[in-house]
């Protein structure tokens, strides 16, 4: 394997039903459950042997010897969507990391792609094909409209092409098209070959393909049933659950799906997903023994929980997910950079993370983070506006570029949309934090909280850039070149800021051409020089994932991906899990 860096049915078929009803971005946990206590081993509900096909790659030894059964309980903490994986921004994404696969994936530390769907590709000649080499033993899941068919390389093919928004002349509704830069098209040459045409070589194609939101869908089902996007257990996929049932209200289930091409995999007999009323209730059944695990404890679950049950195995990562507030430029309010960075000096990040998360379980980022090629969170910890040392100064310095832009009192006048309504959620909180901080330096400003009623909501608007300010976190890309196109580049399919910069878009468009590691680091840390001069977006956090397993479950070390490709990776479908003394 070599790796270098019109009609109303096509659009339908682009698209998707209810485009402009788009899923709201959850954090980590956006599944849930409960159930019944561990169950004894059981045969194997999907093959004759216990395979350890990728244990190694997710850093749990093989000669653990799995065992089989049992039914792991966890927390419902999704919300509704239209369950499309190329549209959702990411509660679709979660739902298929358990019911479908991707083409190829990053290993927990990001080091290298290995295989999934794809079994092996390479980049012959000057770097503007890529060849692609599908499995031959995988089948889709038994349910119309596939009827577990065989997975062929015309899956694969159509899902690169809709991904990057060919197959719809509304291609902004597609946010991942970034993620597969250069594209001029896929095509299968045979049922295992797809040929990928670049219009220049790409140092990031197949690693935005990893990307954990960019799961295969069948053809057919798109084609054919994409109403049942609306509804999760008619969705069909490659990978090892099935979802039986779903109610938010109530819970859902998930089964083993019969003939997984991993042989062996999973070892549980199921998934049980539970909904509580609140996080009290959610708390009280984890301390009871009722819940396998408990997703993202926050500062004060933690303290009280460890009170309640010493049943608790912590894992944390840094799942890539970054804390921001987004301008958007487009407003005049924002469209001055000294404007923008005034306000990036004011607020006191530390104070608001230590605040929320606690220390230890968040980390710096700058305007690209968890890369080799990112500014390393120890040396953005000493940059102004991030380091407490220099608060004051830094405010003095807000105050004479505020002043400079003519607005000596701050006499500013502008709305922060946070993703989130709810009080208590981390984006709301920091949103009233930072509020408070520029509040204290310019009583004259006028900051309103603009929330919205839901997560659709939040997300058409930001799709479409009606706002002013955004308090937010987003699941980042696989690849810092991709990351940094599809935020900051005057086309990015997530510049959502209409952030533009001639210079930086060059920049940008030269490191992707560079397959040299080494210069295109050089490139990316001179833009990475200007975001900060001209704070498009405030990043000031890349999100620690934190997860407490019960001590009796198995197979979830090293859970999450320790770069920008988001924290769920294939272990997140808990396809690795088993239960134990």
């Amino acid at each position: 394997m070599t790796t270098k860096f019109a009609s109303r049915r096509a659009v339908l078929q682009g698209v998707g039903v209810g485009a402009l009803g788009l899923a709201g971005a959850a954090l980590l946990g956006c599944g849930g459950g409960s159930g019944t206590t561990p169950a004894p081993a059981s045969a194997s509900p999907t093959g004759p042997t216990v395979a350890n096909i990728d244990l190694d790659e997710y850093g749990v030894p093989a000669q653990r010897n799995p065992k089989r059964g049992g039914i792991l309980r966890r927390l419902m903490s999704a919300q509704e969507d239209i369950w499309d994986p190329h549209l959702s921004l990411t509660q679709a994404g979660v739902r298929w990391e358990e019911i479908g696969n991707q083409a190829v994936h990053l290993v927990p530390d990001a080091s290298k792609l290995v295989p999934e769907l794809v079994e092996k590709w390479e980049t012959p000649g000057d770097g503007t094909q890529i060849i692609m080499h599908t499995r031959k033993d995988v089948n889709w899941h038994n349910r119309p409209p596939t009827n577990g068919r065989k997975f062929v390389a015309d899956d694969l093919a159509f899902n690169i092409n809709r991904i990057a928004g060919l197959l719809n002349p509304g291609s902004e509704l597609f946010q991942r098209r970034s993620s597969l830069p250069n594209l001029i098209r896929a095509d299968a040459i045979d049922d295992a070959t797809v040929r990928v045409r670049l219009t220049e070589p790409s140092s990031g194609f197949m690693t935005g393909l990893a990307d954990y939101r960019n799961n295969i869908a069948s053809r057919d089902f798109i084609e054919k049933s994409l109403a049942d996007f609306r509804d999760i257990t008619k969705l069909v996929g490659t990978g090892p659950w099935m979802y039986d049932s779903w109610d938010l209200k109530i819970g859902a289930t998930l089964r083993p799906a019969p003939g997984n091409w991993q042989v062996g995999k999973p070892f549980l007999d199921g998934i049980k997903m539970i909904q509580y009323a609140d996080r009290l209730a959610y708390q009280a059944a984890y301390a009871k023994g009722d819940l396998d695990m408990f997703e993202l404890p926050s500062k004060v679950e933690r303290a009280s929980l460890s009170k309640l049950t010493d049943n608790y195995r912590e894992e944390k990562w840094d799942t890539g997910s970054w804390w921001h507030f987004r301008f958007n430029c487009a407003r005049p309010v924002f469209a001055d950079p000294r404007v923008r960075r005034a306000i990036f000096l004011v607020i006191d990040y530390k104070t608001i993370l230590d605040s929320i998360n606690g220390p230890g379980y968040w980390q710096w980022t700058g305007p690209l983070g968890g890369f080799a090629e990112s500014i390393p969170p120890a040396e953005v910890a000493k940059l102004p506006g991030y380091n407490p040392a220099t608060r004051e100064a830094d405010r003095k310095t807000a105050v004479d570029l505020m002043t400079a832009a003519g607005f000596a009192k701050g006499n500013i006048s502008f709305k922060i949309l946070p993703s989130s309504n709810v009080s208590s959620s981390s984006p709301f909180e920091a949103m009233i934090r930072a509020i408070d901080d520029l509040k204290q330096v310019w009583p004259a400003m006028t900051i309103t909280s603009d929330p919205v009623p839901d997560n659709p909501a939040f997300t058409q608007r930001q799709v479409i850039s009606d706002f002013d300010m955004i308090s937010y976190s987003i699941g980042g890309y696989g690849d810092p070149v991709s990351e940094a196109e599809a935020h900051y580049s005057s086309t990015g399919s997530r510049n959502y800021g209409k952030y533009r910069n001639a210079n930086v878009d060059a920049a940008i468009g030269k490191a992707s051409r560079e397959l040299d590691r080494a210069k295109r680091k050089t490139i990316l840390l001179d833009v990475q020089k200007t975001l900060l001069e001209e704070m498009p977006i405030i990043r000031y956090n890349s999100t620690v994932g934190v997860v407490w397993y019960g001590k009796q479950v198995k197979g979830a070390e090293k859970y999450g991906i320790a770069t920008n490709s988001g924290g769920y990776d294939t272990s997140f479908n808990l396809k690795n899990v088993w239960f134990d003394k």
